[in-house]
């Protein structure tokens, strides 16, 4: 099992090879996330979930996005 595509379930705790339809095979639980989520540094994790929440939009969103 490769990190990059595991993934774990903070529901039942099992890592998972797959997660289709974002569910746990195990429990069938929604709270599954990537294991390679993990080793992302703070700050790219953060704009990301600013991103998805809408916090960034226009020139913002552009100047962050860029590779550091």
């Amino acid at each position: 099992m490769k990190l990059s595509t595991a993934y774990v379930c903070y529901s039942c705790e099992e890592v998972l090879d797959t997660a289709p339809y974002g569910r746990c095979d195990m429990c069938g639980s929604a709270d599954v996330y990537p294991l390679s989520w993990l080793g992302q540094p703070e700050e790219k994790r953060n704009r990301w979930v600013d991103r998805v929440n809408g916090k960034m939009r226009g020139r913002e969103l552009a100047a962050n996005s860029r590779p550091v």
